[in-house]
């Protein structure tokens, strides 16, 4: 199937871009649907206006006949019903910006969207234990701006994805970040989910009268099925309830620099040892190659590159070494009381002084006083500093639980018809015709891995014409998920195939080591799903005992 795949690449090598609009032919049934839904939930609540929810970012193209959008659990269970009675495939999203992934495209052609964003209501808040429940529609500026007007001392689960995204979305698609909880989904004890025959499902304790129970405690009794509602096609989650953490006393951002590649393995040793010793106080620590930080400095390079690219390592030689960027940048966060981090602090630097020399320790008392000096000092200003400064800022501002909009320049790198430009304006990658398609594997924290890794990703990206922009987080002292952005411009036919091309051959060489993705996109999951294993037979199982017409999201995570 893979290779299969390949080759249609190559053969649309030409007409990649032609992609025709076939209009959808509203059969019978549909109509029966629409009219349906209108009666019961009103004609606002339809739309046909679909080509915003067709944009995205990896260059895909689907069908969508119609969205519905909706604002409560029972409008989505008298949605789904009738979609069920007239054979009607949909898919829920939450704020659609799962950029990189698919946006807010269906895995397969001709479903209904169906748009929960205007389900954006915080639910529950308890601020004694800090547990708070939203709705899909919730972002992290929401929940942000909800937490400041109760003068509440807790940290918002940010990402890098920016201010706009849901919290819930990115809860169920088993996100990460780089503050405490960094696993998003281990910090859900309960959720509300909305079956494809419309039945609503409450975790165990919720519906027994001991729903204070179910806000903080994630196991319940019996098995375990909140699980089955994270990258599947299950059921619709209306709203999930999260542990949020305090702020501590202390944050502190620590950063050092790897001057040599080789000594890359030695890195990965010392980072592990950290782990190990210190890391119930530590973020996960950012392992970032010298492409991916020029990618955060530097505009894309488009007029000193020749046209074959044969000048490409010496251009980007040049930018790395006037931006003084070394071959591997580390970043990483303490967090915790004021003796914590000062103890922890000495650790970090005596560990990684053994690679790195210096690491550079910044809390929010520091930058706040180089930015005040700064403004101050018109002729030290330049661009370079300016940019650096914002950077440390923002990205402290993440460590504090502050959303921010730090990652979502990335994919403006390689668009040629819009550069990013301000933190103010409401930029959005899939709406301005960016190229991003993220591939996000899993490795072992071990030196032969790493170096395997990173070895095969700068040889499949150089080979499909792709930046090889690498980082690698801590999700433990046992394992990493890289992020790889492959970056393209939507308007030339050649990058498009080849992003796509890259893609595919770093999934199938990852494969082959054992390093496979913690999520895909919507045109790649089936690479996952096709593979007859006992895992994805069950799935099978699962889904056609839930919805045997596959109504939902159907292809999403589960085998067609």
């Amino acid at each position: 199937m893979l290779n299969a795949a390949l080759l249609e690449l190559k053969s649309k090598e030409t007409s990649f871009n032609n992609n025709s609009l076939k209009g959808y032919h509203f059969d019978q049934r549909l109509l029966q649907a629409v009219n349906a839904w209108e009666n019961i939930l009103g004609q606002d609540k339809v739309s046909f206006q679909v080509e915003s929810y067709q944009k995205n970012t990896i260059d895909s193209h689907r069908e969508i006949p119609a969205v519905l959008k909706l604002s409560t659990t029972e409008e989505v269970a008298q949605a789904i019903k009738i979609a069920q009675k007239f054979n009607i495939k949909v898919y829920p999203i939450s704020t659609g910006n799962n950029w990189g992934y698919g946006s807010s495209l269906p895995v397969s052609e001709n479903c209904v969207i169906f748009d929960l964003k205007a389900m954006n209501k915080i639910v529950h808040f308890d601020p004694e234990l800090g547990t708070v429940s939203v709705e899909p529609g919730v972002t992290q500026q929401m929940l942000y701006d909800f937490l400041q007007k109760h003068n509440s001392p807790f940290l918002v689960p940010v990402t890098g994805a920016g201010p706009n995204c849901s919290i819930l979305g990115n809860a169920l698609e088993r996100g990460y970040g780089i503050t405490p909880h960094t696993d998003h989904f281990a910090a859900v004890n309960c959720l509300t989910a909305v079956l494809p025959n419309g039945e609503v499902y409450r975790s165990n304790f919720s519906e027994v009268n001991a729903e204070q129970i179910d806000k903080i405690h994630k196991w319940g009794l019996g098995p375990y099925l909140d699980g089955i509602f994270t990258q599947s096609n299950m059921g619709i989650v209306t709203q999930i309830t999260i542990d949020l953490k305090k702020k501590p006393e202390r944050i502190e951002f620590f950063t050092f620099k790897i001057n040599q590649d080789a000594k890359l393995e030695e890195t990965v040793k010392i980072i592990q040892e950290i782990l190990e010793e210190v890391g119930d106080n530590l973020s996960g620590i950012n392992l970032m190659n010298d492409n991916r930080v020029i990618s955060m400095s530097a505009d894309f390079p488009f007029d000193q590159l020749n046209a074959d690219g044969s000048n490409h390592d010496e251009v980007f030689d040049r930018i790395a070494k006037k931006l003084h960027i070394t071959p591997w940048t580390g970043i990483g966060a303490i967090y915790g009381s004021k003796e914590i981090v000062k103890a922890v602090k000495k650790i970090i630097a005596k560990k990684i002084k053994k690679v790195a020399g210096l690491t550079i320790f910044i809390d929010r008392k520091k930058i706040d006083f180089v930015k005040k000096i700064y403004s101050k000092i018109p002729f030290l200003q330049r661009p370079f500093l300016t940019n650096l400064i914002e950077k440390v800022d923002s990205t402290l501002k993440i460590l504090e639980g502050i959303p921010q909009k730090v990652a979502i320049p990335l994919a403006y790198w390689k668009n040629k018809s819009l550069t990013y430009s301000g933190h103010d304006k409401n930029h959005n990658p899939a709406q301005d015709n960016c190229g991003l398609i993220w591939f996000t594997p899993l490795i072992p924290l071990k030196m032969k891995d790493i170096r395997q890794y990173t070895e095969t990703v700068k040889r499949v990206c150089k080979a499909n014409k792709i930046e090889p922009l690498i980082t690698m987080t801590t999700l433990s002292e046992k394992c990493v998920d890289s992020s790889v952005p492959i970056l393209f411009d939507r308007t030339n036919t050649e990058e498009c195939v080849n992003a796509k091309k890259c893609y595919l051959e770093l999934f199938e060489e990852c494969s082959k080591l054992g390093y496979l993705p913690y999520r895909m996109g919507v045109d790649n999951m089936y690479l996952a799903t096709e593979n007859k294993t006992s895992f994805w037979n069950l799935v099978s199982k699962l889904k056609d005992s839930i919805d045997p017409a596959n109504i939902l999201s159907p292809g999403r995570y589960c085998p067609v």
